[in-house]
């Protein structure tokens, strides 16, 4: 795993350089879905020294810094959905690098991802709600979101994009 998390950072790391050529589009293709599938698949920790979660936020690193054109619009939906269930299980640091992809992604493609705009907020709205009791969507979790912050950051974004409609802010 620590081998993984290393490449992982490298490859966050070299990959910048890449992501603003004309092979952009091929380099979607190759690493896209693989790095979805280590959000996917390797389980979220919550301590930040454990190898699977140093992988885990540089992968979602990298997601993050992909840019916003052309090339990923048909990735966009998946990252939305990818990062909304990082927020539903994931730690705080994890879930905070999501709600910034969430908002960057809703910023760039308002009107292919609005309706599931009303997604995210429901989650929110269950995780203020199911906060006490520490179960979501009828299951106990182990997420330990710190919701103020979230919202903090979550807040700051609907304002900085005002033309996106939230109705739970």
């Amino acid at each position: 795993m620590e081998e993984r998390a290393q490449a992982a950072t490298e490859l966050k790391d070299v990959s910048l350089e890449l992501l603003f050529t004309t092979n952009y589009s091929d380099w979607l293709k190759a690493f896209f879905e693989p790095c979805c599938d280590v959000v996917r698949k390797v389980e979220p920790q919550f301590q930040s020294n454990a190898p699977s979660q140093q992988l885990r936020c540089s992968v979602l690193e990298l997601l993050n810094r992909l840019p916003p054109n052309e090339a990923f619009k048909p990735y966009a939906t998946t990252l939305f959905e990818l990062c909304v269930g990082v927020v539903r299980t994931d730690n705080q640091d994890n879930s905070l690098i999501a709600v910034k992809v969430i908002f960057d992604l809703f910023k760039t493609y308002k009107g292919q991802l609005e309706p599931q705009a009303n997604l995210f907020w429901e989650l929110v709205t269950q995780v203020s709600q199911r906060k006490k009791s520490n179960t979501l969507c009828g299951r106990q979790t182990r997420c330990c979101l710190d919701l103020s912050r979230i919202l903090r950051v979550a807040t700051e974004c609907a304002r900085k994009y005002r033309t996106i409609h939230f109705p739970y802010l």
